[in-house]
């Protein structure tokens, strides 16, 4: 049979199709470390917790650090977020791995390549490659500058965010499947790991180096910086702080900065900063945190001279911060002569960002940004066989990039140890949002699950979790959500065609559509709703 034609005949082109390409759904798409997020996301649903806890170490060899303090870009992304709330992906991952918290999930892994490789830094970067490292065969050897392995994970983050025995027994497991650790090493010399028999050396030492200001009375007794008083925070010591506290910086290590000043008891926390309300860097959900802890923000501030008395803090002069950056993007603050004002302080901490100690490493060629310069694609430096990862290379970033960084790096180690290409046919895995995200129609809106969350009057007593996690009947209505945009389909769902049908896709496992010549009378009416524009007239 077929039909009147009324126009020109329309074909997919299987070149711009999603469901032919198999282009990532956009939760996958948006995440650096390119996590199967609606493959785990769908086995919670069903109820096979250990199964999804395996999808996801696939990729994310902490779920349980990753599941607290991700900044979550694949929510962003999620196709929910277009029609009331995106899934919980990050609360999903953190429920799967509390779940089987107190089990040994990996099994020893006796290495069987006798090729060695150093790790310089034991933060997720360089945790990440060596355990890929490790599955691979390598001899892997992490060197760590400090007395625990973890980075600013077990150092810095505050017990609220991510607590320490949840990180320290998570991050054991994965050292315990065979890669040596040595803590309380100070690398400085990499002609010296050669020498001692590693093949390749990767540097991955993060940026935890607070960056200095050049301000009027910075020398006074009172004035702190952000990462040294977290260090102290986290490991127990006391901190006299005083009443007023006035915070310095508009990022995340400001805003925990900020936290942690009202957990030891400060009565009034500010946090001053450049930016405007929607410019601030720090994550809205933990400037809502601070908010309703009772810090209070002061945008579009500028420091102009710490107030001292006696040799102590007391108190900042700001003036009014009209512009931060220039028309081409860059930073250049502008300010507005003559709208100074003034705010009484006991102690300020300045939390104006981070920036790498390359002490011992200054044969390697850097970036204008102080960072290592190296391939984009290879991440090998400016030494043959030395790689670098981690905020070393992206400057100061999120967990889950410095986890995806682990994983170039590995790949490209093990090419260079194989003397293979380290470009050629490698798997890109750092992945971008999709520039479209087909909405289906009749979806059934279902609210998020909320999570339990402490009470801002009790956290501020203490630095117990703030995020309490889900129950298994929570975690898996909230994983029903997931409207399993693995598949695009966007034209059979939307249009209804009986020219549009579904065919078998010898490449994918999944099926893709196809339009019916005999049944395609040309109205063209498909070719307009891909959002992919992957639908062309029959030449």
């Amino acid at each position: 049979m077929s039909l009147q034609l009324i126009g020109n005949q329309w074909k997919i082109n299987r070149e711009k199709c999603q469901a032919w390409t198999g282009s990532k759904p956009p939760c996958r798409a948006a995440c650096p470390a390119d996590l199967d997020v609606s493959r785990y996301v769908n086995l919670i649903a069903e109820g096979k917790f250990r199964e999804a806890l395996g999808v996801i170490m696939e990729r994310m060899p902490f779920p349980a650090i990753c599941g607290r303090i991700c900044h979550h870009p694949c929510e962003t992304d999620c196709t929910r977020s277009d029609i009331e709330q995106s899934i919980a992906v990050r609360d999903l991952k953190r429920f799967a791995a509390d779940l089987y918290r107190d089990e040994v999930l990996l099994e020893k892994i006796e290495p069987k390549r006798e090729e060695r490789v150093a790790v310089v830094g034991a933060g997720p970067a360089g945790l990440t490659a060596a355990y890929d490292l490790l599955k691979r065969g390598y001899r892997v050897t992490v060197f760590e500058a400090s007395e625990q392995p973890g980075g600013m994970i077990t150092s810095h983050l505050p017990d609220y965010r991510i607590p320490r025995e949840v990180a320290s027994k998570e991050i054991g497991q994965v050292l315990n499947r065979g890669i040596e650790l040595k803590t309380s090493t100070l690398i400085s010399d990499i002609d010296k790991l050669r020498d001692e028999g590693f093949r390749a050396v990767l540097v991955a030492i993060g940026a935890q180096k607070s960056r200095k200001i050049n301000l009027e009375g910075i020398e006074a007794k009172g004035v702190l910086y952000g990462l040294p008083f977290l260090r102290e925070v986290k490991s127990g010591k006391s901190v006299e702080l005083g009443d007023r506290v006035v915070v310095i910086g508009g990022g995340n290590v400001a805003v925990d900065c900020a936290q942690s000043a009202v957990r030891l008891g400060a009565r009034e926390v500010y946090m001053v900063c450049l930016e405007s309300r929607d410019e601030m860097p720090a994550h809205e959900w933990q400037l809502e945190e601070a908010v309703q802890e009772g810090v209070k923000l002061y945008p579009s501030l500028g420091p102009k001279r710490i107030i001292v008395k006696k040799g102590k803090v007391a108190g900042l002069e700001t003036i009014v911060c009209s512009c931060v950056f220039d028309s081409e993007g860059k930073f250049c603050p502008q300010f507005a002569e003559g709208m100074e004002s003034t705010m009484e302080a006991d102690t300020i901490i300045i939390a104006i960002g981070q920036e790498t100690d390359f002490k011992g490493f200054e044969n390697m060629e850097k970036t204008p940004f102080k960072t290592f310069k190296v391939n984009q694609e290879t991440l090998e430096t400016s030494i043959p066989g030395v790689f670098a990862a981690g905020d070393c290379v992206n400057g100061p970033a999120n967990f889950v990039e410095a986890v995806q960084t682990g994983h170039m790096a590995a790949e490209s180690i093990d090419r260079y140890l194989r003397g293979e290409d380290l470009i050629q046919g490698r798997r890109e895995v750092r992945n971008q949002p999709l520039a479209v995200r087909p909405v289906p129609r009749g979806i059934i809106r279902k609210s998020r699950q909320p999570m339990l969350v402490l009470k801002p009057e009790e956290r501020k007593k203490s630095f117990d979790e703030i995020l309490l996690g889900y129950s298994e009947e929570l975690a898996v209505e909230e994983a029903k959500r997931c409207l399993n945009c693995t598949l695009c389909g966007y034209c059979i769902e939307n249009f209804g065609c009986i020219a549009l049908i579904w065919i078998d896709n010898a490449v994918l496992p999944d099926r893709s559509p196809e339009i019916d010549l005999a049944l395609c009378v040309g109205c063209g009416v498909c070719s307009q709703i891909c959002p992919h524009r992957a639908i062309e007239e029959v030449k």
